[in-house]
Order: C-alpha cells, then structure tokens, then sequence
C-alpha cells in the first residue's frame, strides 16, 4: 500500500533517513486515533497538545533569526507560553538536551503584563484567545516567532496557526507576518502548511 503524496511530503525534510524528531511529526500525520486517546495518567496532557509540544521544538530548526534576537552566541534559545501552560511537563521534557544551532533551549512561562520580546518563540494558548490582538501589539516587529491554536490567528497577523483537520494536528503559516518580524522560514517548512499567506498571495493545500 503506497502512501498517500501528502503523507509522504510530511514525512521526509531531507534525504536520507529519518531524524529521531520526524517520528512525532508522523504521528499528527498517521495517527488519526490519537487525538482520541485518553490521556496517560498522571499527567493530564492531552494527545494534542503532546503533538503541539513536538511540533514546537521542531519549528525552532526551520527558522532562522536575526542575529539581534540573541544576546550573544551563546545565548539560549527560549520557548515562552502565555499565560495557562496546556502542556505541564510535556515540552520541557521534550527539550531536555535538545539544542538548535547549538544553542541551548529554555522554556519560559508568561504571566500577564510580562515582556513577551524575552523569548524566541511564543505559543498562545486557545484559553488565552482573548488576548492575543493585545499579544501581537506587543511584539510588532520584535524577533519572535508567534504560534497559536485560534482562530483567525494568521489574519491578525499571527504567525503559525495549528489546527485540527480530520483528527490531525495541522498547521498553517503567516510568512508575510514572519518576514516583517525579520525571521526566516525554511522552505521545508513552509511545505508542509496546509495553507501560507505571503507577501504575494495566498496557498493552500
């Protein structure tokens, strides 16, 4: 049984074989079930928010900053989460170890009122939908990549959209509002959404 060009393009970055991240990438494309799945006991994460929590440290590799973003070349990279953490444990252990461009990687809670520009990458929860014009303003401009699970994210000038399209986590991309942001996507990346909004136009699968 062949598999469908779609599954196949999430699949494969590169040539070669696989790195040991692509196998959580393909679960959110071949595991239809698992956003069913009750979550494993004691940690009360769900299926898709354990997926979300891959897919996060996986971005960090097909996006390129500017060197301004960091402090100096050992600075680490810092995953940040607004307000309510949907993940508990699940993406710090993910990260444990990991490294990109061999820069370490932090994770980091915000809580309201905080200064959003001191990470790297910034998830939005769906509980905090409320804020997220508030967020974007925030960091108009400022280096760091915005991902969300809401809607309308992209046409607010978000940046990467998840979504859930017949039982698998998805996502869309922003590039227009990446670029303004002086970040770098990887064609590789930009492949794999289900749809992009550039400078041009806009894609879809």
């Amino acid at each position: 049984m062949k598999t469908p060009p779609n599954q196949r393009s999430a699949l494969r970055f590169g040539n070669g074989l696989l790195p040991w991240w692509a196998g959580l990438l393909a679960v959110a494309f071949l595991a239809p079930r698992l956003l069913c799945a009750e979550p494993e006991p004691p940690v009360a994460v769900s299926p898709e928010h354990r997926i979300k929590a891959a897919y996060l440290l996986n971005f960090t590799r097909f996006v390129t900053w500017p060197g301004r973003a960091f402090l100096n070349a050992g600075a680490p990279l810092t995953i940040g989460v607004a307000g309510q953490n949907p993940f508990g444990s699940v993406l710090q252990q993910i990260i444990e170890g990991e490294k990109v461009n061999g820069r370490p990687i932090v994770i980091r809670e915000f809580a309201p009122g905080e200064d959003l520009t001191q990470c790297h990458v910034l998830f939005i929860p769906r509980a905090e939908s409320s804020r997220v014009p508030a967020i974007l303003a925030s960091l108009r401009d400022a280096p760091v990549l915005t991902v969300s699970e809401t809607e309308d994210f992209l046409e607010q000038n978000g940046m990467i959209n998840f979504l859930v399209q017949d039982k698998k986590v998805r996502f869309e991309i922003g590039q227009k509002a990446a670029e303004q942001a002086g970040l770098v996507l990887s064609s590789r990346l930009l492949k794999l959404a289900v749809r992009v909004i550039t400078n041009k136009s806009e894609t879809g699968k």
